[in-house]
């Protein structure tokens, strides 16, 4: 019995122990990190708050050093942090949130493209820990684009022949121009065509087109592959698929591409140069989803692209 007796107790005793190492493993301990992560701004923006956080706040006062990461965006050229002009910001006993000024530097007419820059936690007050959310990603988006006046988000509509049916259906979605990194002659449009738009867990569809000099046609070249999958590997654009309203068939028209071409009058709208198209994979077009653009002239069964404003 005695025995039992000394064994439960040295057991015992080495759950104690094992408790004691398990709740030092378990012990907090304050520590800072950025409220975020990332940001994108435009370049007007004027001064953006980036919020720091003292987690298990100490009792006494922390000091948590900020400094500026450059990246194509340089500090004093593009960004200035504003405060705190020390670098260093100060949490008084109780403080959970601090704020990072920082001021966009803007360079109105001047074009320089997307620029990005980071923040770092450097250090901080002996006892705090800086946590893995040490930095802070910032991207100054350029207003200065020379496709600023068509980038943007549309209104699309369109009178579509559904592949299946060959009934007329009137839809409208919306889409986004984007820049095209690297290329101040090309824009990305993420939904072409409502398919894109009504599906968005297979993909965006991004396509890009060609802008010309004078900013009145948009041309997406054909054969483009895009992130659209449904299950069949990348989906390629093959924008020259035609209605035969005669045989309720198919026939495939190679075109190099397909141009929008700007129309006149205010705002900003770009109507499809010619009709009876889709822009779509041959094997997704029969399903319901597959729309096809009519083959008639003029606007009935054209695509029109809308700024939004």
């Amino acid at each position: 019995m005695k025995k039992i007796t000394t064994i439960f107790l040295a057991v015992l005793s080495g759950l104690v122990v094992a408790s004691c190492d398990m709740s030092e493993d378990f012990k907090t301990y304050p520590f800072a990190e950025f409220g975020g992560s990332s940001t994108s701004v435009a370049e007007n923006v004027g001064t953006i708050k980036i919020p720091v956080v003292l987690y298990h706040a100490a009792k006494k006062q922390v000091m948590v050093t900020v400094q500026g990461v450059d990246g194509t965006a340089s500090l004093g050229k593009n960004y200035s942090i504003s405060d705190p002009t020390s670098g260093v910001l100060t949490f008084e006993p109780g403080d959970s949130v601090k704020y990072v000024t920082v001021s966009i530097i803007d360079k109105p007419g001047v074009f320089t493209g997307s620029l990005a820059f980071s923040l770092k936690l450097s250090g901080a007050t002996e006892n705090v820990e800086i946590s893995n959310g040490s930095t802070y990603a910032v991207t100054i988006k350029d207003n200065d684009h020379p496709l600023a006046e068509i980038i943007g988000t549309y209104t699309a509509t369109a009178t579509a022949l559904t592949a299946k049916t060959g009934s007329t259906e009137a839809v409208t979605w919306t889409c986004t121009f984007r820049p095209y990194d690297g290329d101040v002659t090309r824009l990305w449009c993420d939904k072409i065509i409502p398919m894109f738009a009504e599906l968005p867990s297979y993909g965006d569809g991004s396509i890009y087109c060609k802008v010309s000099s004078d900013k009145k046609r948009l041309s997406f070249p054909s054969g483009q592959t895009t992130s659209f999958n449904v299950g069949y590997g990348n989906q390629q654009i093959l924008p020259c698929l035609f209605f035969n309203g005669e045989k309720q068939g198919f026939y495939t028209l190679d075109l190099e591409s397909i141009d929008f071409v700007r129309a006149d009058g205010g705002g900003v709208v770009f109507k499809a140069a010619v009709s009876g198209y889709c822009c779509i994979d041959k094997y997704v077009w029969t399903g319901n989803h597959g729309w096809l653009l009519g083959p008639k002239d003029g606007d009935e069964y054209q695509i029109t692209f809308t700024k939004q404003q």
